[in-house]
């Protein structure tokens, strides 16, 4: 029974390290590349951080079945996005002599506020997310139960 429940706490665990190495590799992707090829357009923005929420949010509820547990693991995913995307923000302020004018002040209004953003519209899209995917998860179950 203990090595059971240490199993799962161990593949728990690992789930959500990914989790983070996911929101991680976005945050750095979406600086360097997503974010110039698309800045002119809010909408695709916006949309492109759906990319890595869709499988997390699927994979979270398939694995422990609980809504809650899929909006943390989106939340947990989109807030470290928005954490590296602005270490490598600040990386790059501070590498570059000509834009050393950016203060502290700033940096930290836009993490406070992009962060918010995460924790508010991550939850709402894990949310969802993991209702959409009980739909139709209920849905196939029961096709497949009419079929035996």
């Amino acid at each position: 029974m203990s090595e059971n429940r240490d199993s799962r706490t161990r593949t728990t665990r690992v789930r959500w390290v990914f989790y983070i190495l996911v929101g991680i590799i976005f945050g750095v992707l979406d600086y360097f590349f997503i974010a110039p090829a698309i800045s002119d357009y809010i909408v695709p923005s916006l949309a492109v951080w759906l990319i890595p929420l869709i499988p997390i949010a699927i994979y979270e509820m398939r694995a422990s079945g609980a809504k809650y547990k899929t909006v943390l693991a989106s939340i947990l995913c989109w807030v470290v996005a928005v954490l590296a995307y602005y270490v490598c923000y600040y990386l790059t302020l501070a590498l570059s002599p000509s834009m050393i004018s950016v203060g502290w002040g700033e940096i930290l209004a836009d993490i406070a506020l992009w962060g918010i953003f995460a924790i508010v519209t991550g939850g709402i899209t894990g949310f969802f997310i993991s209702i959409i995917y009980k739909l139709i998860h209920n849905k196939k179950s029961a096709r497949m139960a009419t079929d035996l």
